[in-house]
């Protein structure tokens, strides 16, 4: 009797487990369907609040780029122009011109070594430009230095030339002889009218301004370039290739958001506020050969990575432009935005500080 009674204990403990097995399916399926949800709701959570106003972000670095292509100095503190930071690209290198010829300004894409030249101040408060090998030059200007016409994309701009000794420094270290090049310095006096930009005039922060959007030296027609960790991340993710850092980018003001995970948050940041410092979206950023080349080494990515990737994934045109304009079909990589201000003498921006955004831009553009 006492095994007949185990025999159907253990007939119904197989019974129970066959039962069992046969709902274990579904019920994997609906601890997956939770589980999804759950994930789903968090992540339209956390854009819902993305997108309401308030603390977004935290300033983590601060760049100025003295002389357009070359190193960036690291700021803890930097004080504000009508142009943005004091000094950003206030200095052009340029192929030197006969006595009344417009000079062509050169970039990183000329001489992708600009980028290793290392700007900074001696206590005069002088520029210093220092190679890789450690020579350096200090630039002192002409008492009466020669005024220059410059052509800066597209527009005829002004700059003073900084002399003979910085001019054989740089054709020295180019090693171009036959070509010379010169630096010249834009002074605040030769700043540049966002207005004049055949671009940038139609974009909203300059036409619904008062002052036109303001001026900037030889920055690429905005007084700020934006970037933010997340997005930096996202696109490390995206080229499979965890190596780009800030400074492929050259951002004056790198952000951490607050909702770390959202790449391109700063893509919707319409009005917004830098420690105080009242800011707007002038345009996203279309990025041209400059990522390509490593800052740390000065040299090119054959492949054109990231550029390659950003124009994949984040290709689109400029949407402010009027349909017959003649760049308004013209594909982009977008990684950054450019931002331009409310000047004020006395404004700085702080590593530390608070990013707070009033107004968001819609429809951001899409993550692919």
């Amino acid at each position: 009797m006492q095994s007949k009674l185990v025999g159907a204990a253990e007939l119904e403990t197989r019974s129970g487990t066959s039962a069992a097995m046969s709902h274990a399916p579904w019920l994997l399926l609906a601890s997956v369907l939770v589980a999804a949800g759950f994930f789903l709701v968090r992540s339209v959570l956390r854009r819902v609040r993305a997108g309401q106003p308030g603390l977004k972000a935290r300033v983590v670095a601060l760049y100025c780029f003295p002389v357009k292509s070359c190193g960036a100095v690291q700021l803890e503190k930097a004080t504000l122009t009508a142009c943005g930071i004091e000094h950003d690209r206030e200095w052009v290198i340029v192929r030197k011109p006969a006595t009344d010829e417009c000079a062509t300004v050169l970039t990183i894409r000329d001489y992708a070594k600009m980028v290793l030249l290392q700007p900074s101040f001696n206590a005069s408060g002088e520029l210093v430009l220092t190679a890789p090998g450690g020579q350096s030059v200090t630039v002192t200007p002409p008492r009466k230095p020669r005024t220059v016409e410059l052509m800066l994309w597209r527009t005829r701009c002004r700059g003073e030339d900084q002399g003979d000794a910085v001019a054989r420094f740089l054709t020295d270290y180019f090693g171009c002889a036959d070509r010379p090049v010169a630096l010249l310095r834009m002074s605040d006096t030769n700043a540049r009218p966002l207005a004049q930009c055949h671009k940038y005039v139609h974009a909203p922060a300059v036409v619904d301004t008062a002052d036109s959007g303001g001026v900037s030296k030889a920055s690429d027609w905005a007084q700020f370039n934006i970037l933010s960790t997340s997005t930096l991340a996202w696109l490390n993710r995206a080229s499979g290739e965890d190596k780009y850092g800030a400074l492929h980018f050259r951002p004056n003001v790198l952000v951490a958001p607050s909702e770390a995970a959202l790449p391109f948050q700063e893509d919707a940041w319409e009005r917004f506020a830098i420690g105080g410092v009242p800011f707007r979206f002038l345009k996203q950023t279309g990025r041209c050969q400059v990522p390509t080349v490593d800052p740390a080494t000065g040299e090119r990515d054959k492949r054109m990575e990231p550029l390659k990737t950003l124009m994949k994934r984040r290709g689109g045109v400029y949407e402010f432009l009027p349909r017959d304009h003649a760049d308004a079909t013209k594909k982009e990589a977008f990684l950054a935005v450019g931002a331009r201000h409310r000047f004020e003498p006395g404004q700085s921006l702080r590593v530390g500080d608070e990013v707070v955004v009033s107004e968001f831009r819609a429809p951001a553009r899409r993550v692919r």
